[in-house]
């Protein structure tokens, strides 16, 4: 029932688009054109996000601004995930890119499609800290999530035991990574943080990224995980993949013995380990028990806020439960693309890619009146910036509130494996991290 109703919401989506090409206004002078890009085929996560994004865009009509969006598949790959936001940009005049999914294709559509062509692009998803410092002041890249320098503190205390949710403290461990921006920038920051706080890594290795495309049978990293085991006694291995990697090589190390206490990031916070091939439907009662207690970190929503509740509420009944990571952050980067397209319509001023850039820190911003997510609170801001005043948006992500170079900032949790289940052990405020700076 719930892939009929995302076919007829896509079929909706894309009337609206085709009917808007006809209309006189068609010039961007009242509307915005939202491109999305996600790794529809390549990863659980991709149409989840996907309904979150077409989620935003309801909620924005039923305000009374309707948006037009196109989606467009990245299938995780950095030359695919170009082309498509050429596409979107030259093909369909998207104002606003929202996207990608991976820190590596964000950055490789950012210096190829997003910089050079003045687009203002959000990704909801990608950490890596070289996004950061990708930036100049005229900035067009921006994120609704935090980038990887607090998380790789976080990492290393978690290792250490210090926030007491693991059995025993980890003295030595080893890393294995994807070669990816994401991984090896997480890696970095991770390592150089637990060895300040007196911990050893034993050895490092990093992997090729995989593509569940790429292969009819899951490629084998048994050599990797044996010399990661044999070299320095590590107590534990520290997974900085993405779950459609980790996935394998968490089992290969479980089933060949090489490895049976692990800690998590944010990119493989999945359920997906635990089910068995070709049947999604039972768990692997074996990893679920051998994985019980395990745990990871994760930049997470503040829990129980009101934007965040009217989300899930919103998501559940058109969709059904929330299955993916970063559900709310495509949410919000949609919702504020938005905004900022409708604060410089109310303002009188053309709408643009670079007048919507010019706007997202505004809507978002730490002065104004605070409104919320959902369309009776849209519908207020809407109302506000005709009047012309200015909005905060809070999000159901948290605190959006755009830095100079786009970043935002949101708490983080600790994560952990329970009866086959992923449950918050404890959140952490960023004040809390850097304060011991």
């Amino acid at each position: 029932m719930r892939k009929i109703l995302y076919q007829v919401l896509l079929i909706l989506f894309t009337v609206m688009i085709v009917s808007s090409c006809d209309d006189d206004d068609d010039d961007g002078s009242s509307s915005v054109k939202i491109g999305l890009i996600f790794p529809l085929s390549t990863s659980d996560n991709g149409k989840p996000r996907h309904h979150a994004a077409l989620l935003a865009a309801q909620h924005l009509s039923e305000a009374g601004y309707t948006v037009q969006t196109a989606v467009e598949d990245s299938k995780s790959d950095r030359i695919v995930g170009v082309e498509a936001a050429r596409r979107l940009v030259d093909n369909w005049n998207a104002q606003v890119l929202i996207g990608a999914a991976s820190s590596g294709v964000t950055i490789e559509i950012a210096e190829w499609v997003s910089i050079p062509r003045k687009i203002p692009q959000i990704s909801y998803s990608s950490t890596a800290v070289k996004i950061t410092d990708l930036r100049d002041n005229d900035n067009y890249l921006f994120r609704t999530v935090p980038p990887d320098k607090l998380q790789g503190r976080i990492l290393a205390q978690l290792a250490q035991n210090q926030f007491g949710v693991l059995p025993n403290k980890f003295e030595r461990v080893a890393v294995l990574y994807g070669e990816d921006d994401y991984g090896e920038g997480l890696y970095r920051i991770f390592a150089e943080e637990f060895q300040n706080f007196g911990g050893t890594i034993t050895h490092t290795l990093s992997h090729e990224i995989f593509s569940p495309r790429d292969f009819d049978e899951p490629p084998s990293f048994e050599t990797q995980l044996d010399t990661l085991a044999n070299t320095g006694d590590p107590q534990a291995l520290v997974a900085v993949s993405l779950s459609q990697d980790s996935d394998i090589y968490i089992k290969q190390a479980l089933e060949g013995k090489f490895f049976n206490k692990f800690i998590f990031v944010d990119g493989n916070r999945a359920e997906t380990i635990f089910k068995i091939k070709n049947n999604e439907d039972e768990l692997n009662v074996g990893i679920v028990d051998a994985l019980e207690g395990m745990c990871g970190t994760s930049p997470i929503a503040p829990p129980d806020t009101e934007s965040l509740n009217t989300f899930v509420a919103s998501y559940k009944t058109e969709f059904g439960e929330l299955t993916a990571t970063y559900l709310p952050n495509t949410y919000d980067a949609v919702i504020i693309a938005g905004l900022a397209a409708y604060e410089a319509k109310s303002k009188g001023e053309r709408i643009t890619p670079i007048t919507i850039r010019n706007h997202l820190s505004s809507v978002a911003g730490p002065s104004g009146e605070k409104v919320k997510a959902g369309p009776t609170e849209l519908k207020r801001a809407l109302e506000l910036l005709d009047s012309g005043k200015e909005i905060d948006y809070v999000g159901a992500s948290g605190n959006v509130d755009f830095d100079k170079k786009g970043d935002v900032e949101t708490p983080y949790e600790i994560w952990c494996y329970e009866g086959g289940k992923i449950q918050t052990r404890e959140i952490i405020e960023p004040d809390q991290i850097k304060s011991e700076d």
